[in-house]
């Protein structure tokens, strides 16, 4: 569905943006469950927003192109930590702060640890994990000695405990995945699903 932009303005120059008030692609459901995983919300000068990073510019540059066209994509650099030794760089978009309502319709304009699965259809549910795992998820293939089928399992990881069993619960009534919910370090919880073949075809479905 082609999308119709609203517009402001920002010291004399007009840029555009969208918004919605209910979810009607796997492209709104995505952008929602990418955000409620891996969004920033800052709060500048008493306006908050919301901001988004990735070392896939690909899915930066859809963001920004489909939702907020004349934002500015910026180069970060590479980011290290004392866990992670950085080889790519990160690329950051910045949504309007007019976009808050929009995002607060769907639970994830907050800080990660107040975030909940909300206003999501369950024909677009697809869509959304989708963005969740690619935000803050890993699907990992291994072979064991005793085995001769590969072992397929994925796993989410967030802040939330509550987050994460929204999502559990939606995986199930959809799904009839069977996941479970664990606590994965200080403050960090993760949800995941080891049945390798109910997740070769859950996997496919979303992902087809």
């Amino acid at each position: 569905m082609e999308k119709i932009y609203s517009e402001y303005n920002v010291r004399g120059q007009f840029k555009r943006y969208t918004s919605f008030d209910r979810i009607e692609s796997h492209d709104d459901a995505y952008l929602i469950g990418y955000l409620a995983c891996d969004g920033g919300y800052v709060v500048n000068g008493g306006f908050p927003f919301m901001m988004v990073s990735s070392t896939q510019p690909k899915i930066i540059e859809h963001f920004q192109q489909t939702y907020c066209p004349d934002a500015t994509i910026y180069n970060s650099g590479q980011k290290s930590s004392e866990k992670v030794n950085a080889t790519n760089d990160v690329w950051e978009l910045r949504f309007p702060a007019k976009m808050a309502k929009t995002f607060n319709r769907f639970g994830v304009f907050n800080y990660k640890l107040n975030r909940r699965v909300v206003g999501i259809p369950n024909k677009f549910f697809g869509g959304y994990i989708r963005g969740v795992i690619d935000a803050d998820g890993f699907i990992t293939v291994t072979h064991r000695k005793d085995c001769r089928t590969p072992r397929i399992r994925f796993f989410i990881t967030h802040q939330s405990e509550l987050y994460l069993a929204d999502i559990q619960d939606k995986l199930s009534e959809l799904y009839g995945l069977p996941t479970t919910l664990r606590q994965h370090g200080e403050n960090v919880w993760r949800l995941q699903a080891q049945n390798t073949e109910q997740n070769k075809k859950f996997l496919s479905e979303i992902f087809s």
